[in-house]
């Protein structure tokens, strides 16, 4: 007999809220950023930009190590402007 189990989602907590509002409110007009920053200042999840960046949507990053990975302020900011492409478009741009 299978038990089939639903995992229920956590709230977010009072202080990931904060945290997500410190991060979105103190984003640079210049300099580098880096993912939990461009999450907080575009409203997506952390997974979704990777995603963006897999899927070609978005630039890739500069890697300064095996580990840190940042963009330019400036460019993520005109994607919060302009909005970020759909693949289809990236792909006729390609072609």
């Amino acid at each position: 007999m299978t038990h089939k189990t639903t995992k229920s989602r956590n709230k977010p907590t009072a202080d990931t809220l904060g945290y997500r509002r410190t991060l979105m409110e103190a984003f640079p007009s210049t300099g580098k950023v880096r993912v939990p920053q461009i999450a907080a200042h575009l409203g997506i999840g952390q997974s979704t930009w990777w995603l963006y960046v897999k899927d070609g949507r978005v630039l890739p990053p500069i890697k300064y190590g095996a580990r840190v990975s940042v963009w330019d302020a400036d460019y993520v900011r005109g994607l919060a402007d302009s909005g970020i492409p759909a693949k289809a478009a990236q792909a006729a741009q390609a072609a």
